[in-house]
């Protein structure tokens, strides 16, 4: 445990003299102080408390700048230190760490012994002093040197003794009432006990009966219950209207309901949904069992039907009631002769040419008895016939015109009141459908005469 070199360090270190791991001057038996550094500042691999060499090398950058720029010395590139003063101990601006300039005046003019450099007075141009104060005492906010304003209030409004211009302290106290409320009944922030501002508002801006300052509830609804809109909460006007016009009845000021008619069911020009007036004629004076109003006959004084055809079912343009034919028709064949009609339901025989497209089965489309015929998934026109009656020679009738009017196309099904017929086909359209039922119809109509 003897001495180690020439100072009083034993074999671990230990220094006698201070009783320590570090000697008189602060360093340790190695010669480093308590943060690493030698005497000449650099650590065991060489570097200074800023990173840099000898050479004035940076460790992380391995340039002669640190990452924030500045060099061994400390200085940036535009020759400031990490305090921001150059080698002559000025600033960007010209002032030194005390803020004077080289003329030993600070930023806002003023000497050590506070006589500005313009007005070679105590005051500036503005006639405020170095402390920021004016020949009465106040600075440019309005507050003295103790901190209140001409009228006795510091910046946080109170007076001397704690009170705000209103006469609260601190606590919301008031000095007279001694209380939480004014002479009036209202506390700091202007609200009396219920919650009722000065202007008689609660915080949500309504007053003691619920209404704003427009006048509406939390709801939106005036006194009389409407809105800023004048509906109310059923959203009708003073008047009893709607916004779309239309009273609690679903009636608008004239009488009329949304679809245009009054509660009778007629619309402004008498008609109602099917077309008739009140004593059930149309507007061309046809009565809803197809008699003229004038002829008291099934025609009209220019002998046209309330379809608008003659006795021979031709229109005024001479187009028979055949080429008005869509997809579907029916037949009345117990007269004199056959009368077509452009329904499925008029007559006693019933005909429907369907363009199917193909992809769903049509068992799947058309479901129920009879129809169920066609179960394939390829396009193709189908044909329905229904019969209202069990009449084989009707029947069979149609099949012939069927095979004659289109040889080998169609696949007949005939059953006791119906014949289902498909035509598969690549080019399927309605217009085709039509064409092509016209064709059944027409044959069928005037094979007879």
């Amino acid at each position: 445990m003897g001495l180690f070199g020439n100072k009083n360090w034993n074999y671990w270190g230990f220094n006698r003299e201070t009783k320590s791991f570090f000697d008189e001057d602060g360093f340790d038996i190695d010669g480093y102080d308590k943060d690493g550094y030698d005497k000449q500042g650099y650590d065991k691999q060489g570097y200074d408390k800023w990173g840099f060499n000898k050479k004035g090398v940076h460790r992380l950058t391995s340039s002669t700048v640190d990452k924030k720029g500045y060099d061994k010395n400390g200085y940036d590139r535009d020759g400031y230190d990490r305090d921001g003063f150059n080698k002559k101990g000025y600033d960007k601006h010209g002032y030194d760490k005390d803020g004077y300039d080289k003329d030993l005046f600070d930023r806002d003019g003023f000497d050590k012994d506070g006589t500005h450099k313009i007005t070679e007075t105590k005051f500036d141009v503005s006639g405020y002093d170095k402390q920021g104060f004016n020949v009465n005492g106040y600075d440019k906010d309005g507050y003295n040197f103790d901190g209140f304003d001409l009228f006795g209030y510091d910046k946080k409004g109170y007076d001397k003794k704690g009170y705000d211009k209103k006469g609260y302290d601190k606590d919301g106290t008031h000095k007279i009432t001694e209380t939480k409320f004014d002479e009036k009944g209202f506390n700091v922030n202007g609200y009396d006990k219920d919650g009722y501002y000065k202007d008689g508002y609660d915080k949500d801006g309504y007053d003691k009966d619920g209404f704003n300052v427009n006048g509406y509830d939390v709801n939106g609804y005036d006194k009389d219950g409407f809105n800023v809109n004048g509906y109310d909460k059923d959203g009708f006007n003073v008047n009893g209207y709607d916004k779309d016009g239309f009273n609690v009845n679903g009636y608008d000021k004239d009488g009329f309901n949304v679809n245009g008619y009054d509660k009778d069911g007629f619309n402004v020009n008498g008609y109602d949904v099917n077309g008739y007036d009140k004593d059930g004629y149309d507007k061309n004076l046809f009565h809803k069992n197809g008699t003229h109003k004038i002829t008291e006959t099934k025609f009209d004084e220019n002998g046209y039907d309330v379809n608008g055809f003659d006795v021979n079912q031709y229109d005024i343009n001479k187009k028979h009631i055949l080429e008005y034919v869509k997809t579907i028709a029916s037949v009345n064949s117990k007269g004199n002769k056959p009368k077509l009609f452009l329904d499925f339901i008029s007559g006693n025989i019933h005909l429907e040419m369907i363009p199917f497209m193909g992809e769903e089965k049509f068992a799947k489309m058309v479901s129920g008895g009879n129809f169920d015929f066609y179960d394939n998934d390829s396009p193709a026109y189908i044909l329905r016939i229904k019969f209202d009656e069990i009449d084989k020679d009707l029947q069979e009738k149609f099949i012939g015109i069927i095979r004659r009017t289109f040889p080998r196309k169609f696949q007949i099904f005939p059953t006791n009141y119906s014949i289902g017929a498909y035509w598969i086909n690549d080019l399927i359209t309605e217009e085709n459908a039509s064409y092509y039922l016209r064709r059944i119809i027409k044959n069928y109509i005037f094979s007879k005469f």
